[in-house]
Order: structure tokens, then sequence, then C-alpha cells
């Protein structure tokens, strides 16, 4: 086998709606949940919150339609929520459970770190985050077709909290495993 293997650090990964209302950070400290919409909500709109296990406290992080996806950093300080917002787009989020009103938003910053992403003016442009490499670093996946890549993108960044972003793959045409 020739090539580099990367492994990503699955720890505190889950998925909303599902079976579990709960995803827990790695060392125990928070967690997200899931609010599901209530009855009255003509828009059926999701929620995300972040409790505090420590005080029972708990602080919204984001609304959303359709289905997200969580991954805990390792040490339980960062969490990356990939919301699939749309049939036709998903973004990354980046919470830090220090200070709850940082939020990063990863389509935007990686765009400002690296320049115009053209192939995001794609109709179908999907942002996600396929796991943590470190306790702040982020492998980030970018992928969709349109008007601009009529056969499809399939991109990834390395994606560093407080550095830099660094192309690792693009190739044209769709993911194969999708």
């Amino acid at each position: 086998m020739t090539g580099l293997v990367q492994l990503f650090l699955a720890v505190g990964v889950g998925g909303f709606p599902g079976t579990d209302h709960v995803v827990a950070s790695p060392d125990g400290v928070h967690a997200v949940v899931w609010q599901e919409p209530t009855a009255s909500d003509p828009e059926f709109t999701h929620h995300l919150l972040m409790l505090d296990k420590r005080t029972n406290r708990r602080s919204p992080m984001m609304p959303f339609l359709r289905n997200t996806r969580v991954a805990w950093a390792p040490s339980g300080r960062y969490v990356a929520v990939t919301c699939r917002c749309g049939s036709d787009f998903s973004d990354v989020s980046v919470f830090d459970t220090q200070h709850s009103v940082k939020v990063v938003s990863l389509t935007k910053e990686l765009q400002r770190r690296v320049g115009r992403i053209h192939v995001l003016d794609n109709h179908h442009a999907y942002v996600e985050a396929l796991g943590w490499l470190d306790d702040t670093t982020l492998r980030i996946h970018l992928w969709g077709y349109g008007e601009r890549s009529p056969k499809g993108f399939d991109w990834q960044y390395v994606f560093e909290l407080s550095g830099r972003a660094r192309l690792v793959s693009a190739k044209d045409g769709l993911p194969s495993e999708r």
C-alpha cells in the first residue's frame, strides 16, 4: 500500500434527528442536546443546545430544519456541527465551549483565509466536517455540482482553527461513495 493514510479522531460523534437526543463531549463536561420541534411550529424547526453538565445550564447553539452531524474535538473544547441546511447546500459551524458566543462559520472563514472558492458558487455545494485530526484541526470536505462544475467537484481542506487552511485534494467529479 502506498500513500498517506490519515486517521480521524472519532470521539463524541452523532447526528440529529436520530434515536439519541444527546452527544456528550469526550471529557464529559458538555453535551450537544437536540430539542425537537414543537407541535405549534409551522416551520418544524429543530434546535441544538449546549449543556454544561457541571451547572445543568443549557445555551442555544443553532436552529436547523433538516439534519446535523456533530463531531467533538478530542479535548471536548470544540464541537463541529455540519448542518445539512437544505437540499442543495450544507455548512459547518465550530463552537467553543469556553466562549459560548464564539462561533466560526467554516465556509466564510475558509474563503477569508484562502480566497474565493469558485466551486462553492455551484447550485449544489456542500461543506462538511470529516473529522478532527487533533484538538484544533479539522479535515473539511467540499463537494457538489452545478453550472460551474457540471460533472461535479470533490475537494478537501485541512483547517486549523487558529492557523491556516490548505487544500489537500481537488478532484473533478462527484465523490464515488455518495
